[in-house]
């Protein structure tokens, strides 16, 4: 159960409350999976690391005892519509969890020649796949080859680009979209970057900065004063340019005023 709360920047709000259903008795797919009736169960990634991850990910899951031989139609179902088809491709024609196993282990572990195996990328094979939706002849053979359940077939064409009608396989009574490992996305931090305080150097010394637009205090008996040294460098000056000149921003002198006032003051 879970609230989600959806706020507008013009003062508009929403509150919705979901809850999971959960039917009484676990619902099964009208379709028998057997080494004689397989299905073609497909991964794809936007590179071959992430691919390659999404096979150990569905591995694991499987390794773990989650699935079990009559689940096969759901996962292959929830794999084909379920999923975004990116670049690199995989696809297994399996008949049972085991085989699947078996080809994944073989698959990761860097086997080639894998039986009902396919690998494949989109990149290279846009134009000729474009050729396939052109030509009618081309369509009446692949929708006849998914009427035949010529898996093999598809598979290897997938792995290469081909766009499916995936519910066509099934027929009129659809297997259940059911919970999958997701997609997993590359570890890599995207954080802004911590930018030191600026340094100001003087008489040979380097001190810290009291404030980025007032480097130091130059005050005397006679009158508070602070001093800055800038090197156009700066983003208010690089990304403040009038006809051709970098000039100092309005604000900027409002925010050395307003700091040099705060610091005169003790804060």
């Amino acid at each position: 159960i879970a609230g989600i709360s959806s706020f507008g920047a013009g003062g508009s709000n929403a509150h919705v409350i979901i809850e999971e259903y959960v039917p009484a008795e676990p619902l099964r797919t009208p379709v028998e999976v057997s080494p004689q009736n397989p299905v073609l169960l497909v991964l794809s990634g936007k590179n071959e690391q992430r691919l390659r991850q999404q096979a150990e990910n569905l591995l694991a899951a499987l390794q773990e005892g989650r699935f079990a031989d009559e689940d096969l139609a759901d996962m292959a179902y929830t794999l084909q519509v379920g999923r975004e088809a990116m670049e690199e491709r995989l696809a297994v024609v399996a008949g049972s969890v085991q085989q699947l196993v078996r080809k994944l282990e073989a698959f990761i572990s860097g086997q080639e020649e894998i039986s009902k195996l396919f690998r494949g990328q989109v990149k290279g094979n846009r134009d000729t796949f474009s050729l396939f939706a052109a030509d009618e002849e081309l369509q009446e053979a692949i929708e006849k080859w998914i009427q035949r359940r010529k898996l093999s077939k598809l598979a290897d064409l997938w792995v290469k680009g081909l766009a499916l009608d995936w519910s066509k396989l099934w027929g009129e009574e659809l297997p259940r979209r059911i919970s999958l490992p997701t997609y997993p996305f590359a570890k890599q931090r995207c954080w802004a970057p911590q930018l030191e305080r600026p340094a100001v150097v003087r008489a040979g010394l380097t001190t810290d900065a009291l404030h980025p637009l007032l480097h130091r205090n130059t005050s005397d008996f006679s009158e508070q004063r602070y001093s800055t040294s800038l090197t156009g460098q700066e983003f208010f000056l690089a990304d403040h340019v009038v006809k051709g000149q970098r000039v100092l921003p309005g604000v900027a002198y409002l925010e050395m005023a307003r700091a040099a006032v705060e610091l005169a003051g003790g804060g």
